[in-house]
């Protein structure tokens, strides 16, 4: 499809340009991520939330987190020398397109991995919490997390999601924007709290587990669940990424002109 192309739309994806990191004084983490998907490898190895709390710059973050921002700047243009495979230009998309983009990737990927993860928590709580009495709470956590994304999923599929797409179809037919009940910004901070929700359960369980890592003992299963929750948790931020960052302001500039 011409939207999954890159910018010049004259290369295929392996061949995405180099980013680049020059940014503005005010440009939030976020809104850098927007503009290059390659960044969230650099951000995810320092612990930088550009999905949740990307609403700050990578200055405030590093002087938060106790950052070298010097440091972290040279990983990002090393990045940039990188070709990425997934460096495609979500922020051109048409909304109705990123939206069924993301439940095509990032829900099916959610919904298939969540009962994976239960297992797992299930599995790794009866054999070692005698040891690791966390584990027990670990395993709460990965449950509340599969019920809330659960419920979470339906509600963007079903209530905003297509909300979304009907102002999508109308601007780009160029007619006047559909009425939309009571509107789509509840909904959006609905989903935004939410997703903020996930994000805090999901620091509990990288707290508990400092920072998904087994211990020396661990079972091929502990080491494979650990794994398992640190691909699912990257997956989720890029999906909360192209949410709360591109999808959900898009939508409301829409509603608001």
């Amino acid at each position: 499809m011409e939207y999954l192309q890159t910018n010049s739309g004259e290369q295929p994806l392996q061949q995405a340009d180099q980013c680049s990191v020059s940014c503005s004084p005010g440009e939030t983490v976020g809104e850098m991520v927007a503009k290059d998907i390659g960044k969230a490898a650099v951000f995810t190895k320092y612990g930088i939330d550009f999905c949740c709390g990307g609403k700050k710059t990578l200055r405030q973050v590093c002087y938060e987190k106790k950052l070298d921002h010097n440091q972290v700047m040279d990983d990002l243009r090393r990045s940039g020398q990188t070709l990425h495979v997934n460096n495609l230009p979500y922020h051109q998309w048409p909304l109705d397109f990123l939206a069924e983009y993301i439940v095509i990737v990032h829900h099916h990927y959610t919904r298939d991995k969540l009962p994976e993860l239960t297992s797992y928590a299930a599995k790794v709580e009866s054999k070692h919490a005698g040891k690791n009495p966390e584990l027990t709470e670990i395993k709460a956590l990965v449950i509340e997390i599969a019920l809330e994304l659960g419920a979470h999923l339906q509600k963007e599929e079903n209530v905003l999601f297509p909300m979304i797409t009907q102002l999508s179809k109308a601007a780009q037919a160029n007619t006047a924007p559909p009425r939309l009940g009571l509107g789509i910004e509840h909904p959006v901070r609905r989903m935004i709290l939410e997703h903020e929700q996930a994000g805090s359960l999901l620091q509990r369980i990288r707290e508990l587990t400092h920072d998904l890592t087994p211990p020396e003992y661990a079972c091929i299963t502990w080491k494979v669940f650990y794994q398992t929750l640190a691909a699912f948790e990257a997956d989720l931020h890029v999906h909360i990424h192209l949410e709360n960052n591109i999808l959900f302001p898009g939508a409301l500039k829409l509603v608001n002109g």
